[in-house]
């Protein structure tokens, strides 16, 4: 296969990318991961004082008390947007009810989207039930007086191609859907249905409560959320981060009428048409889209024009002579050092702060990370802003660093390197060109964003969420840093305040010991203790006064780009895809068309000795590839800063992969550079040793036993035999002219090495007639859970688009079915899903239910029933719709026979 069919086959097909698909998940911060929801034991009777929507308006009980809330001054409505280069119009609207709308016609449009989000979050949640917020966020998904059926919006949406979700987070809830443009109306029906008279059914809600609890036993494995959940545990009494975001059985189900009622009260209390911003795109133009969005929207009930509430932001958050140590259950250890200084929610379109972030993260030499990674303390070091949320309570500032075993033994050496740093900075002048090269970034994404592969459901999240952030003008530009001005001294102030008594430090630790300080963080029952820093370092960090030479200011960055950044309109040169360079050496292809350039490259490398050991050989070769990443560590993020974007990849033994996305400015230059440190580099005894420990920590037995007993020699000699013999194969895609590919191909060729002989290169298997299996069944369990994963295989694979897309369209097809039947109905578990399942042998997919409740013989009956009932609907659908398609044939002449009558 022609690595300029698979481009075009992922291009064509992103399920096949596992980087790229996503299974159906309800929240922003979720893990994707399957857990289960037991079936409810008996039904619960509501009292008869609880209305049913359905049949009555809700109603809203008294508050028990009120919120007090800041007005926030608003843009005037006729406002005009700042737009980059584009095709599409915009409009800014606002309903007689106080919403706001962003309206945006693309007639090109293949997809449309919808995105409505709500300044409600679970900071607004009740004390007595935790996790309201995202609860709400649940129900309202569960009919509405005009569309009763639980399930009939995914229906409608999964039927017309499209999709719907949400997210809560600490201030605001969002709510978007996908759908084919020619059912955007109706679409629209239904979604502004559910803010208007949604159902919230007594028979609901206990319902949706296991959904929400399955959700929370679904995390409870996963290290982030822990230390999230222990940062809000600890954080002081009555402060808005003390509180639990997701909620539970525990935190809301002490009582269903009393969930119920609560829940029709926090839907009237903040439900309400000044605290929604929402936008919306389609292929109709924009007095058509003007005129649904009033004929749908203009009903949700007038309120409060849009508000900030006022909270407690006073400092410190947690006690800043604390370390907290959590125990790890998964495999890495960190060091977390975070900063928390006054709300800068005011001035968000600034954002400053990123000149720190900038700094702390990078990786060039004489960098913090640089600098711990030579003395063998870290893995890598990075640094963020804003993980609360840029909110009214604070501005977060983070450094955090995998920690190697040496590293874990000097935790507070390393905070005194941090410290270090952070002086350094405080003494050096802010310099503009770091502030500089960030804006001429986002300028570039900018200018680029409507020839970037920006999905219509990012745009119109992305602008009704920073409706709630940016004045109207700004709401698609300020997220761009359009209107940062060059402010030394308010950076000075930010660098002033990341001092101990505003820190919060926290150390993930695998060799955690069961000790007489040991503690329990009561949702997740996390064990963690709490220690004392000792006085030296305190003092020591609040008066540094050296700062070791190694450390010191970066340089600018190589790669930043230069205006202007727009594609170019060049003449198009061929409709199809041309052979550019072909030499023993290397075959290169070329395609133009007016999107960001990619370039791809599959290397080919001179197999090891045929009767090897060929677990070892591709072991050697993961640990040769995280070695070259090593060694490319501040080329790909100098690149990344710059907008560029550089992939590595270990296929096999014997071929890599390596792609580059970006402009065509620097495209060469990145190409040139790793070209040559691929040839170039020798690993060194102690980061070899540093690697080997990286990658020990996921691996098995054998693998460590293997690993240990590698010698710099042993992989010397194994990159030296990978260079010795080399065959490329490459395709160079979008705005990049054929004289430009060639230069770069030239790059390539490297004196005296000979070409890898034809016979020797990867070759694509032959193919398999295809042969109809049975299921496929794994099971499996992790510390919770029970984990069943059928594969069902369907056909052969197939090189036309067209088969390859109606598989694509099968699975979108069956995904929500297994979702809503195996999840919602049957309450298996919270995450169900069903993806793709893609060899040389074969096509198919695989349905996989995770389950703290039932066993794997259980969940392989129950997914075995769907199956056969799915049966039924696809004869259907394949007789009606689809007989003249190969594939769709094969699916009817094989699967349909097999897979029920398998035991």
């Amino acid at each position: 296969m022609t690595i300029y069919r698979k481009f075009i086959e992922r291009k064509l097909h992103p399920w096949r990318n596992k980087k790229l698909y996503r299974p159906r998940k309800r929240r922003r911060r979720r893990i994707n991961e399957d857990i289960v929801l037991p079936p409810a034991d008996e039904d619960i009777v509501l009292a008869d004082t609880v209305l049913p929507p359905g049949d009555e308006d809700i109603v809203l009980p008294p508050a028990d008390e009120d919120i007090v809330l800041a007005p926030v001054v608003l843009a005037p409505a006729s406002a005009d947007i700042v737009l980059p280069p584009t095709t599409k119009e915009y409009r800014h609207i606002r309903l007689e009810n106080g919403m706001e709308a962003i309206l945006v016609s693309d007639p090109m449009a293949t997809k449309a989207a919808a995105s409505l989000s709500v300044r409600v979050g679970s900071y607004l949640d009740p004390v007595e039930f935790q996790g309201m917020a995202h609860f709400l966020e649940h129900m309202l998904f569960l009919g509405s007086k005009k569309f009763p059926g639980e399930n009939q919006i995914f229906n409608f949406l999964a039927e017309n191609g499209g999709s719907a979700n949400a997210s809560t987070v600490n201030m605001s809830t969002q709510y978007y859907l996908t759908v084919h443009p020619d059912s955007l109306r109706e679409a629209l029906d239904m979604f502004s249905q559910m803010f208007i008279s949604p159902l919230l059914e007594s028979k609901s809600v206990e319902k949706e409560l296991d959904a929400v609890n399955a959700e929370f036993e679904l995390n409870k494995d996963h290290d982030s959320w822990r230390l999230s959940q222990l940062m809000a545990h600890t954080a002081r009494d009555g402060h808005p981060i003390h509180g639990f975001m997701i909620g539970s059985k525990t935190s809301l189900g002490k009582n269903m009428t009393d969930l119920r009622m609560e829940t029709v009260k926090f839907f009237n209390k903040f439900y309400l048409g000044g605290l929604m911003k929402f936008s919306v795109t389609g292929k109709a133009n924009l007095d058509v889209l003007e005129s649904w969005v009033k004929l749908f929207f203009s009903d949700i009930k007038e309120g409060t024009t849009c508000v900030v509430p006022e909270f407690d932001a006073s400092l410190p958050i947690w006690n800043p002579r604390s370390l907290y140590v959590l125990e790890a259950r998964e495999y890495f250890q960190f060091l977390d050092v975070t900063w928390m200084i006054p709300s800068r929610f005011h001035s968000r379109s600034r954002r400053l702060e990123v000149y720190l972030v900038q700094l702390l993260g990078h990786v060039s030499k004489g960098s913090l990370s640089a600098f711990l990674k030579k003395q063998g303390l870290a893995f890598s070091v990075e640094a963020t802003s804003g993980v609360f949320g840029d909110s009214v309570i604070g501005t977060d500032i983070s450094v955090r660093v995998d920690l190697t075993r040496s590293g874990f033994e000097k935790k507070y050496e390393i905070v005194t390197y941090i410290y270090q740093y952070l002086k350094l900075l405080r003494d050096t002048p802010p310099e503009e060109w770091v502030i500089e090269e960030y804006q001429t970034t986002l300028r570039s994404q900018f200018d680029l964003f409507d020839s970037s592969d920006t999905a219509p459901e990012e745009l119109v999240n992305s602008l009704s969420e920073n409706m709630l952030h940016y004045e109207i003008r700004n709401v698609l530009s300020g997220h761009y840093g359009m209107n940062m001005e060059w402010k030394p001294e308010e950076i000075q102030e930010v660098m002033e305040q990341l001092t101990p008594i505003n820190m919060r430090i926290d150390l993930k630790s695998r060799s955690f010991s069961l000790s007489t300080g040991c503690r329990i963080e009561p949702i997740y029952n996390s064990l963690y203790t709490e220690e004392e820093i000792p006085q030296e370092f305190l003092n020591q960090w609040e008066n540094i006064q050296h700062v070791d030479d190694a450390l010191h200011m970066p340089s600018k960055n190589r790669y930043t780009l230069s205006p202007p950044f727009l594609l170019r309109d060049v003449t198009f040169e061929g409709e199809d895809v041309s052979l550019i360079v072909d030499t023993p050496f290397m075959k290169m292809w070329h395609k133009h068309k007016k999107v960001l350039p990619v370039a791809k490259f599959c290397i080919f490398t001179k197999p090891m000795e045929s009767g090897g050991d060929s677990f070892d050989r591709d072991l050697k070769s993961r640990l040769f590839v995280d070695l070259l990443e090593d060694e490319l560590s501040e080329i790909i993020f100098l690149a990344k800063s710059a907008g560029m974007k550089i992939d590595l990849t270990s296929v096999s033994d014997n071929r890599l992969e390596l792609g580059f996305h970006g402009s065509i400015q620097k495209l060469g230059l990145c190409v040139s550079q790793v070209w040559e440190k691929f040839f170039d580099f020798q690993p060194t005894v102690d980061r070899l040793e540093i690697i080997k420990e990286k990658m020990g920590e996921n691996a098995d037995e054998q693998q460590m036993e293997r690993l240990s007993g590698y010698s710099l020699n042993d992989l010397q000699n194994y990159i030296r035999h990978k260079r010795s013999q080399i065959y490329l194969e490459g395709l160079y895609f979008g705005d990049i002219l054929i004289s430009e590919a060639k230069s770069i191909s030239n790059f390539f060729k490297t004196p005296g090495i000979p070409s890898l002989p034809e016979n020797l290169r990867d070759k694509e298997e032959e193919k398999k007639q295809f042969v109809a299996k049975p299921a496929q069944k794994v099971f499996y369990k992790n510390k919770i859970n029970n984990i069943a994963k059928v594969s069902y295989h369907v056909g052969c694979q197939s090189d036309e688009v067209k088969d390859m897309a109606m598989l694509n369209l099968l699975i979108s097809f069956i995904e929500d079915r297994v979702y809503y039947t195996l999840r919602t109905e049957e309450r298996l578990g919270y995450s169900v899903c069903c993806v793709p399942n893609l060899t040389y042998a074969g096509v198919g997919f695989d349905i996989k239910v995770t389950s703290p409740a039932y066993s794997p013989d259980h969940l392989w009956k129950r997914i075995r029933n769907f199956v056969k009932r799915l049966g039924n609907w696809l004869v259907c659908l394949f007789n009606r719709n689809y007989s003249s398609c190969l594939l769709f044939n094969i699916i009817r002449d094989h699967l349909l026979s097999f897979t029920w009558s398998y035991t």
